[in-house]
């Protein structure tokens, strides 16, 4: 399995969410986005591409916000995380390792 070394994606997972922006359009990403986004290393993320469709089903179902999903596309203008997104994102991390096999640290 590809993946990154420990606390690599999450860095990035977490400095790609907290980053400051404003004003985009507040449509919801696609899986399809968002996988390509990762396959291509847009997002941030740290996933190995054979994984992606599955991250990316994982975080298009889950309680995230549109704009902290816009994130992980790329999209540099999406708004800053609210208190509800921290708290989804904590519960997504869990959904990515179980549901896709993903190990801690790859996230």
């Amino acid at each position: 399995m590809n993946l990154v070394k420990p606390g690599v994606g999450v860095a990035a997972l977490v400095l790609l969410l907290s980053a400051c922006g404003g004003g985009a359009s507040s449509d919801r990403p696609s899986s399809g986005e968002l996988a390509d986004a990762i396959k291509s290393g847009s997002s941030g993320l740290g996933v190995s591409e054979d994984k992606a469709d599955c991250v990316a089903k994982v975080l298009v179902d889950s309680d995230l916000s549109d704009e902290a999903l816009r994130r992980y596309t790329g999209d540099n203008d999406a708004e800053d995380l609210n208190d509800a997104d921290d708290k989804a994102f904590e519960d997504v991390l869990s959904s990515i390792q179980d549901r896709c096999k993903v190990s801690q640290g790859a996230v």
